[in-house]
C-alpha cells in the first residue's frame, strides 16, 4: 500500500484538474470520472481539506438592514439569494462573511453545490474534512492579512487618505489573477468587509503572461464596479508586466518575475492554512456528533443540573420520611412491650394484643363488645394508614365505641387521601368532624365508630 494512504490529504481543485498532497509533502494528480463529481482518493486515504475554485461556486453580495452581522443565518440569505437572482436557494449550501456598513451590514456569500456537498457527506472518505473552503476566498483574505498586520495602529495610509476606505487586493498565479476590494471600517481592529472578488484567467496556454489593452481595461472596469478609486491603495501580489501595464498610484505589494509565479495549486494550499471562510459549519459542522449539539450546551448543563437538584432533594425527602417512620415504628414497639411486659418478641402485634384483652375468634359478637379489643382494632387501623400517609398526631380518643383522632396535614387533599384510607380500612364512614385552615397547615377532627 502506498505510504500516502496513510495520511490525510489537501485537495485541490483548479476546476479541471484534481490535486493531492499528504502530510509529506508528496504530490499527486487524482484521476475523475466524467460523470463523477468527486476523483477517486488513494486506498485508505482520508480527505482533511478541501480547496474548490471559486469558479465552481455562487458569489455574490449582499446588504441586510440589520444592526449587527450576528443577526444574519442561512435562511436570510436563501431568501435574499431569491429574491435578487433567480438562483434556487434549495441548490446552495452557503458560508458568508459580513461588516458593519452606513446603512447595516453588507458582505459576501459564497455557495457550494447542495449536490457537491451530499456526494461530500455521503462519502466516508471525504465526510471528515474539517475544511472546505473556496480558492479566491483564502488567497485574497491572506494576501490582506499579511498586508494589515504590517501597518501601523494609527492609519493605512495617511498620505493616500484612505483610512478607513476601499483596499484593491491582487493575487497572482501563473495561470490567471484574483482580485477583489475590501471597504476598511477600522484598519487598527482589521474591521470591514468585502465588496467583491473576482478569478480572471490567462488564455490557454500562457505560462508568462503578457498584458493585452482589452484585459487591463476589463480589471480596471471590474475594480471601479466593485467601489475602487485608481488613488486608493493596492495590495498584494503581481508579475512586473501587469503591474507596469495596469500603473497603480498607491501599490503596496510584491512584484514578481513571470517565470517566478507559482501555480494555482501551491499559491492556494499555501494561504489555506486556516481559512477565514468555510462551509462546514452550522448543522454541517466537522467533528463528531457531540460536536453538533454544541450550541445546545448551556440548555443541556442548566437542566443537568436541574434534575440533579431535584433528585438530591427527593432522596433527601425520602431519608427523612424514612427516618420518621422508623422512628414511630421504634415507639410502637415500645408502647407494645411496655403493654404487653410478658411478650418478649413482637410477632403479630395485632394478635398478641387480641390475645391480651380476651379477643375470641369464633365469638363475634362478644368480640363487638369488648371495647379494649376494638381500641386495638382501631389502633392498627391507625397504624397501617400512618405507613401510606404520614400526618401529625396530636390526639387520639375512643370512648363508647367511638374513634375520634386529631392532627394535622400539609394540604386539605392529603386530610381527604386520609380519610378515605381510613373508610377503607375500617369499613366505616369516617366523618370530618372539624376543619382549621388558619395557619400554614390544615388542621382536622375525624371520627368513626
Amino acid at each position: 500500500m502506498p505510504s500516502t494512504s496513510k495520511h490525510n490529504l489537501t485537495i485541490h481543485c483548479d476546476g479541471k484538474h484534481w490535486q493531492a498532497i499528504d502530510d509529506n509533502q508528496n504530490m499527486m494528480t487524482l484521476s475523475i470520472a466524467d460523470d463523477a463529481l468527486l476523483p477517486l482518493l488513494p486506498e485508505g486515504a482520508i480527505v482533511g481539506k478541501l480547496l474548490l475554485p471559486i469558479e465552481q461556486l455562487l458569489n455574490r453580495t449582499f446588504s441586510l438592514p440589520f444592526a449587527n452581522p450576528k443577526f444574519i443565518d442561512q435562511d436570510i440569505l436563501a431568501q435574499e439569494l431569491e429574491e435578487r437572482s433567480s438562483e434556487n436557494s434549495d441548490d446552495w449550501w452557503l458560508s458568508w462573511r459580513a461588516g458593519q456598513s452606513s446603512n447595516g451590514v453588507s458582505g459576501m456569500m459564497i455557495g457550494l453545490p447542495e449536490t457537491l456537498r451530499q456526494h461530500i457527506e455521503a462519502n466516508d472518505a471525504w465526510s471528515g474534512a474539517s475544511i472546505i473552503a473556496p480558492d479566491i476566498w483564502s488567497r485574497l483574505h491572506h494576501q490582506l492579512d499579511t498586508y494589515l498586520q504590517t501597518q501601523q495602529t494609527e492609519t493605512l495610509d495617511e498620505s493616500n487618505n484612505t483610512a478607513p476606505g476601499t483596499i484593491a487586493v491582487f493575487d497572482t498565479d501563473n495561470t490567471g489573477l484574483f482580485f477583489g476590494v475590501w471597504q476598511c471600517t477600522n484598519a487598527i481592529n482589521k474591521q470591514g468587509y468585502w465588496l467583491a472578488m473576482r478569478r480572471l484567467n490567462w488564455p490557454e496556454g500562457s505560462a508568462a503572461f503578457e498584458p493585452e489593452d482589452g484585459l487591463m481595461e476589463n480589471i480596471q472596469r471590474s475594480l471601479q464596479s466593485m467601489g475602487w478609486q485608481h488613488e486608493a491603495i493596492t495590495i498584494g501580489s503581481l508579475s512586473l508586466h501587469l503591474h507596469a501595464a495596469l500603473n497603480f498610484s498607491a501599490w503596496h505589494g510584491e512584484l514578481l518575475e513571470a517565470d517566478a509565479l507559482p501555480s494555482r495549486r501551491d499559491a492556494t494550499i499555501a494561504a489555506a492554512a486556516s481559512p477565514d471562510l468555510n462551509f462546514r459549519h452550522g448543522k454541517w459542522r466537522s467533528g463528531s456528533h457531540m460536536s453538533q449539539i454544541k450550541p445546545w450546551y448551556r440548555s443541556l448543563v442548566l437542566a443537568t443540573t436541574l434534575m440533579l437538584v431535584w433528585s438530591g432533594s427527593m432522596m433527601w425527602q425520602n431519608h427523612q420520611l424514612e427516618q420518621q417512620v422508623s422512628m414511630h415504628q421504634q415507639r410502637l414497639i415500645s408502647a407494645f412491650h411496655q403493654g404487653l411486659p410478658n411478650e418478649k418478641v413482637m410477632i403479630d402485634a395485632l394478635a398478641q394484643l387480641q390475645k391480651a384483652a380476651g379477643y375470641d375468634s369464633n365469638n363475634e359478637s362478644k368480640h363487638s363488645r369488648n371495647l379494649a379489643s376494638q381500641w386495638l382494632q382501631h389502633m392498627e387501623v391507625i397504624n397501617r394508614v400512618y405507613q401510606r400517609i404520614t400526618w401529625t398526631v396530636k390526639e387520639v380518643t375512643f370512648k363508647d365505641g367511638s374513634m375520634t383522632i386529631s392532627g394535622q396535614v400539609n394540604d386539605l387533599q392529603t386530610m381527604n387521601k386520609l380519610q378515605q384510607a381510613l373508610q377503607s380500612e375500617t369499613g366505616k364512614e369516617v366523618k370530618i368532624q372539624d376543619t382549621d385552615l388558619t395557619g400554614s397547615q390544615v388542621k382536622f377532627r375525624l371520627v368513626w365508630s
